[in-house]
């Protein structure tokens, strides 16, 4: 049917007859015949239109849904990340009004029984110093599980904290820390400021399980409208992809904390050659004043 020349075509449609006519090749068709063929064609390809509209619609439905869900899911793990945060500062306060005052109630206790013995019993003496350590080790871990909680050096600015937090994974881990910033301060509201600390914790703690690196890079710039977060490693690297690994939760947390603000996430990295994190936040309305900090 499709190799009939056009003209012949038109003339098998306008004779509604049942003459016979011959066409090229020596095939003979009935004008009758030609439109019965066309209908059920026209007929079959209206079907198979049919079909295709209501898979693409069903499609479509599904994209939808799926979209949905992913975002119910992002909007449910911001806010369990929110309610974390909060009993974090809540531990974190009660520790510092319950433990922490206990402590120094108990040390200043020792003292005035330090001061009471005297010198004269050297025997209470050493147990009292003991004691005084003992209670200054407390006293120091107490600070540290608080810190690591809820810095209260937040309060004193982003990049003072980010100076203890690297000062702190070098004492613990031995790996040496650079920090590269372009200004003493950035001023950010408290959602931001914390998200970017436990970004960079969490880059920390990849770079200790997983990089066997020795030196850690981490530059932290902005512009008017963007905080940028870069930390770079000298370690093994990884393969593009690493964030669909079983054990990438670490970067798929971080990736979920940067799209809670509508930020980016890079990573750049290969084997060899260490891995680099980049990430953009974008700022929140400043105002004027705001804007000449940053």
């Amino acid at each position: 049917m499709s190799k009939l020349p056009e003209q012949e075509l038109l003339e098998y449609l306008e004779n509604a007859t049942e003459t016979r006519r011959t066409i090229p090749k020596g095939s003979i068709l009935r004008a009758n015949d030609v439109e019965l063929a066309l209908l059920g064609y026209s007929v079959q390809l209206q079907k198979s239109n049919d079909a295709l509209t209501a898979e693409i619609a069903e499609r479509k439905r599904a994209e939808r849904a799926l979209q949905e869900s992913q975002q119910q899911l992002r909007q449910l793990g911001q806010h369990t990340e929110r309610i974390i945060e909060d009993e974090r500062k809540r531990i974190a306060r009660e520790l510092h009004d319950q433990l922490g005052q206990n402590l120094m109630a108990l040390r200043i206790d020792v003292l005035m029984m330090q001061a009471a013995a005297g010198e004269r019993n050297s025997k209470v003496t050493a147990t009292v110093h003991s004691a005084l350590d003992n209670i200054d080790s407390m006293i120091k871990n107490v600070r540290t599980i608080i810190n690591n909680l809820r810095p209260a050096l937040l309060d004193l600015g982003l990049v003072a904290t980010i100076e203890w937090q690297l000062k702190e994974f070098e004492r613990r881990s031995g790996i040496v820390c650079a920090l590269e910033t372009d200004r003493n301060e950035f001023a950010l509201d408290d959602a931001r400021a914390l998200a970017v600390l436990r970004i960079l914790q969490e880059s920390l703690n990849n770079v200790l399980r997983h990089a066997r690196a020795d030196r850690v890079d981490i530059r932290l710039h902005g512009d008017n409208s963007h905080l940028y977060l870069r930390v770079a490693d000298n370690g093994v690297g990884d393969f593009p992809g690493c964030r669909r690994k079983a054990n990438a939760f670490g970067l798929l947390g971080i990736q979920e904390r940067v799209s809670a603000f509508g930020g980016e996430f890079m990573i750049e990295t290969g084997k060899g050659k260490g891995l680099a994190l980049t990430v953009a936040l974008p700022l929140p309305a400043a105002s004027g004043r705001q804007r000449q900090m940053l």
